[in-house]
Order: structure tokens, then C-alpha cells, then sequence
């Protein structure tokens, strides 16, 4: 269980951490229409929509990538003092006692491919403020992924999707490698 939004999200103690890190599809739609479905469907998730970084990013390297940056979670989550799973007896009741949710950086991005349009969406919990607590935004990206699943399909337009929980492209901007050494996140 959830409440709130972005960096005000908290996690209710015993909220089961099923669920996705992120998503490949590949989907009959232009790169942009997808994109944008895909930020909704995370928007509509508790995630807020981030800076204009990442698509000046992409446009000063040349890549065929378009994305988006979105953010949830609170850089003072009690990480060090919150097993997952566990909390303070009033954490049961009383929402605002909550933990805060991890920070995470979901990247969403998109590029034509010659079956359509490559879509991915991934979460990135922050590897220096997890402290075991990775798994936390997953149920979320479940539903989003869901979401965009049930979209692309009652439109026809839903060719192939997959779960992942990495990317390997490094020149994606939903990868590791892009996150941390591009954007610099920590």
C-alpha cells in the first residue's frame, strides 16, 4: 500500500514488493505517442515527471532514443532503520508514519524499430540510498506495465513485450550504464 506522490510517496510496512523493475515493448505507434503513453501510465503510478535532462542529453549525443525522466521517493527514507517488511507498531495505522519510498529514477524511453516502435521502461532505486530496499517500486512498474500492456493491445498495436530487469544496450537510456555515467545518478 501507497500514499502520496513523487518524493512525497510513502510504503505502508508489509506491502509485498512483487512486481516488475521494467519493460521492453515493441508496439505499432509512433516513437512519441509511445513514449507518452508510457509516462501517463507511470504518472498515474505515483511517479512525477522529471527535468528536461535526459532529452537534452539524448539530442546532444545524436541518438535515435527519445525519453523521459520520472521520479519517486524521498532522500531521507529511513533506509538504515527500516527493514523491508517491518516497522514501528503505529507504522500500521498511521500513514504519514510511513517510510518513505526509495528514491528511484525511472527512465522511459523510445525509438523506431522496423517492427514499430521500441518502447522501455525501467527503475533505477538509488544504489547509494536502497540499503536492501530496491525492490519497493516494483508492484508499481507492475501496474504501469500492465497499464501499457492492455493499451497497446485494445488499440491492436501491442506486438511483443517482456519483462526485464536490466538493459545490456548500453547507448539505451534505460540502461545501467547510461543512468549512472550520463546522468550521474547515485
Amino acid at each position: 500500500m501507497y500514499t502520496g506522490r513523487g518524493r512525497r510517496t510513502r510504503i505502508a510496512p508489509f506491502t509485498r514488493r512483487d512486481g516488475v523493475d521494467g519493460a521492453r515493448l515493441i508496439v505499432s505507434a509512433s516513437a512519441h505517442a509511445a513514449l507518452e503513453r508510457a509516462v501517463t501510465a507511470l504518472t498515474e503510478n505515483r511517479f512525477t515527471v522529471g527535468s528536461p535532462e535526459l532529452s537534452h542529453e539524448l539530442v546532444r549525443s545524436g541518438s535515435s532514443w527519445i525519453g523521459q525522466d520520472l521520479h519517486i521517493g524521498h532522500p531521507t527514507s529511513r533506509g538504515l532503520f527500516h527493514a523491508p517488511g517491518l516497522g514501528d507498531p503505529d507504522d500500521l495505522l498511521l500513514p504519514f508514519t510511513w517510510s518513505f519510498v526509495v528514491p528511484t529514477l525511472a527512465i522511459v524511453c523510445a525509438r523506431p524499430d522496423l517492427g514499430g516502435t521500441e518502447l522501455v521502461l525501467l527503475a533505477h532505486p538509488s544504489p547509494s540510498r536502497s540499503f536492501g530496499r530496491e525492490g519497493e517500486v516494483r508492484p508499481l512498474m507492475a501496474k504501469a506495465y500492465a497499464q501499457l500492456q492492455h493499451a497497446f493491445a485494445a488499440d491492436a498495436a501491442l506486438r511483443r513485450h517482456e519483462p526485464v530487469s536490466r538493459v545490456a544496450d548500453a547507448t539505451c537510456p534505460a540502461s545501467s550504464e547510461f543512468v549512472v555515467h550520463r546522468l550521474g545518478w547515485t
